[in-house]
């Protein structure tokens, strides 16, 4: 499917199912579903029902004809249907790169719920700031503790 995409046969429609319980996941379908696309693209958050299953989860791309791309090939055939991603999508499928691409895309699959972890740590206010700070914006290290 993604070798179609890359000669310019984008399909009319995609479905992207990735985690739905994961913030970093979730966090790249809003950045995507905000950006202009060749296609209608559907984004589906499935939430896995159990730790093997969420261990298991593969984001996946599936086109109208119900042909399947997995993994890197589905994430490369994401980009590929953006305009502004599409000379991305080139490179990093080349040879030499798309073993790089496959182990990166792999490594972040993996700590996926780390990542996520660190999403939360950030979002959260008063992350980063420290214990001598009162509110005030004063948050000089002359206050006693």
């Amino acid at each position: 499917m993604s070798k179609d995409v890359l000669k310019n046969e984008a399909p009319r429609r995609v479905t992207v199912i990735y985690d739905g319980s994961c913030d970093l996941c979730m966090a790249i379908a809003k950045h995507f579903s905000a950006l202009p696309a060749v296609c209608d693209i559907e984004w589906r958050g499935e939430v896995p029902t159990s730790d093997e299953a969420r261990v298991g989860m593969r984001f996946r791309v599936v086109d109208t004809a119900g042909t399947e791309s997995h993994d890197t090939e589905a994430r490369l055939l994401l980009l590929s249907l953006y305009p502004r991603y599409k000379i991305v999508s080139q490179v990093l499928s080349a040879r030499p790169l798309r073993g790089l691409v496959t182990l990166f895309f792999n490594c972040i699959s993996d700590y996926r719920y780390v990542v996520s972890r660190g999403i939360r740590l950030f979002k959260r206010k008063g992350v980063g700031q420290s214990s001598l700070c009162d509110g005030s914006g004063d948050c000089g290290s002359s206050k006693k503790r």
